[in-house]
């Protein structure tokens, strides 16, 4: 089967940020509210915000300044705080990218784009953050549609986020390839769109996820078998040359 466009998740598999980065982040906001009489420490505020995160990925927040309202409330138990706060704490919080790019990122890109293979995102992930994070890093305008689960509030594994990502750039979900790091999210999400899947099956070493922040190391083993398991980003190249090669 042609492969005419890739899919792909993006923190932990694009992109990732390191526990080290989210707790400076962390430590920075910490000390902005304790300037302002509010007592809490690095790591309740890197926990308060990666339970709001999740929220914020569902969409149940309208922007940023509401997302940092809602750890303000888990923290100091008020949400109401004037504008000129609310900027500054925006400032130190959230203006900055600690997202890194994963090796070889843009050299798969670039030779996707050369292959003429059209490429979008399926991010369980706020629209803010996955948007600053992706330019920041200088590849946003790699993908021709951003498939972000805040935005149309449907999250992976519901294959209606792939479905309508593939329909946004006119490919046929048997023509799509799906690429990411979690078996349920992104295989599970990607079998059930009737499309490819590839797990990448590396995490790099000191990498921040939100997910086990939250809920812990998850021990269960999910049956979500990959059509491919890959090590490293570029071969989805070596995939795609494949799928074109059976049908000849």
């Amino acid at each position: 089967m042609v492969i005419e466009a890739v899919l792909f998740d993006i923190y932990g598999t694009l992109l990732f940020v390191s526990e080290e980065s989210v707790m400076v982040r962390s430590r920075m906001i910490a000390n902005f509210l304790k300037a302002h009489g509010i007592d809490t420490d690095p790591e309740d505020v890197a926990l308060k915000a990666a339970h709001r995160w999740i929220e914020f990925s569902r969409g149940h927040f309208a922007d940023v300044y509401a997302y940092f309202r809602a750890i303000l409330q888990d923290i100091a138990d008020r949400d109401h705080y004037d504008d000129r706060f609310m900027d500054e704490l925006i400032e130190v919080g959230a203006l900055d990218s600690e997202a890194e790019l994963a090796p070889d990122v843009i050299e798969t890109l670039d030779e996707l784009s050369e292959l003429g293979i059209r490429c979008g995102i399926v991010s369980n992930s706020p629209c803010y953050y996955a948007i600053r994070d992706l330019g920041s890093a200088g590849i946003l305008d790699y993908f021709d549609v951003l498939g972000i689960s805040s935005r149309w509030k449907i999250t992976k594994p519901d294959p209606e986020i792939f479905l309508r990502t593939a329909s946004a750039l006119n490919v046929k979900p048997q023509h799509v390839l799906a690429v990411g790091n979690d078996p349920l999210e992104d295989v599970k999400g990607a079998k059930l769109a009737d499309m490819k899947s590839a797990l990448l099956n590396k995490s790099l070493k000191g990498m921040w996820s939100t997910s086990r922040a939250v809920f812990g190391e998850c021990m269960d083993e999910i049956e979500c078998e990959p059509d491919y398991i890959i090590e490293e980003i570029g071969e989805i190249l070596t995939i795609i040359y494949d799928e074109q090669h059976q049908d000849i």
